[in-house]
């Protein structure tokens, strides 16, 4: 028993983005690659044309508390002045971080009670998208499962919004220290990798060699532009079935001469443009796909849908 389900988007930006920043505070120089990329970044989120609040915290000192002065805003904006000199102070690191860095416990405590109605009250508006990004050159060592985690901060913008947030980790990418570089810790970040999966986040490599493309990537993820759609129900790509996707009624194969211009990310249940290849802003985009039958589709589909039979068949 197959079906069909076309959903349909607008590549819209984000009117409002609110992006924390939890910043390692021994990243043994990187920091000077984080302030000298800030502009690149800035650039690529767009911040001039949103309403976007950047804030910071550092892993250890003040955990969770966003950084800022008499001189230095604690929740800055595009009005702010100097927005980018203003921030470069705030990526400056002391060197003096924890024998065991924390990536998740200090954005947690930053945007939840008791921190967000006092310290950073503000900073996490209802109506806006939420992006996390971490730096650092070591692996999460929260204390907790990052199941826990993942449900704590997703439940910030509900689970009807889950992509109006994102977690993304520039860290530990290798198992070992590239050539030329230093990780604090040996054997990557699956834990930062991880969350970032689950979020639509991406997971970059604090040892980049090329910090300000590498940014702008981070940028138009954690300050809302969207390049991937996540799809309602779990298709169904048994036995040679394909999932069809049109911008602007234009047929846009998977790949094609051009390279691939599109991939389903089967663990995020979504369609992820390449970046060559994402459609123009509000054009129409048209992704159709088969599902199976009932017990085969998304779970949240399968409740409501078994909800509504039940309701219908008590009257």
């Amino acid at each position: 028993n197959l079906g069909i389900n076309t959903e349909h988007f607008n590549r819209t930006s984000p009117a409002r983005a609110d992006v924390l920043f939890v910043i390692d505070e021994d990243l043994y120089g990187y920091e000077k690659q984080l302030q000298n990329s800030s502009a690149a970044m800035l650039a690529a989120a767009q911040v001039s044309a949103l309403d976007a609040q950047l804030g910071v915290v550092n892993m250890y000192e003040n955990k969770g508390q966003l950084i800022g002065d008499a001189l230095n805003p604690r929740i800055l904006t595009a009005q702010t002045p100097d927005l980018l000199g203003q921030l470069k102070k705030k990526f400056w690191t002391s060197g003096m971080g924890s024998g065991a860095e924390e990536s998740f416990d200090p954005a947690l405590v930053a945007l939840t009670a008791p921190t967000i109605n006092a310290e950073n009250s503000g900073f996490l508006r209802e109506d806006a998208t939420l992006g996390i990004v971490t730096v650092t050159r070591s692996a999460d060592q929260s204390p907790l499962p990052v199941s826990h985690y993942h449900r704590r901060l997703r439940s910030l913008k509900g689970a009807q919004q889950a992509q109006s947030f994102s977690f993304t980790t520039v860290g530990a990418y290798s198992l070992t220290s590239p050539v030329g570089c230093s990780y604090d810790t040996q054997g990557g970040d699956p834990r930062g990798a991880q969350l970032a999966e689950l979020t639509g986040g991406l997971f970059e490599d604090v040892c980049s060699p090329d910090w300000p493309g590498m940014l702008s990537r981070v940028a138009r993820v954690a300050f809302g532009h969207r390049t991937g759609f996540a799809l309602k129900a779990v298709p169904d790509l048994t036995g040679g079935k394909i999932i069809g996707v049109k911008i602007a009624g234009v047929d846009v194969p998977a790949s094609g001469a051009g390279g691939t211009a599109w991939t389903f990310d089967a663990v995020a249940n979504a369609v992820q443009f390449a970046p060559l290849f994402v459609p123009s802003r509000n054009e129409p985009i048209a992704i159709t796909y088969p599902v199976a039958c009932l017990p085969c589709a998304h779970p949240a589909i399968r409740v409501a849908s078994l909800s509504a039979a039940l309701t219908a068949r008590a009257r």
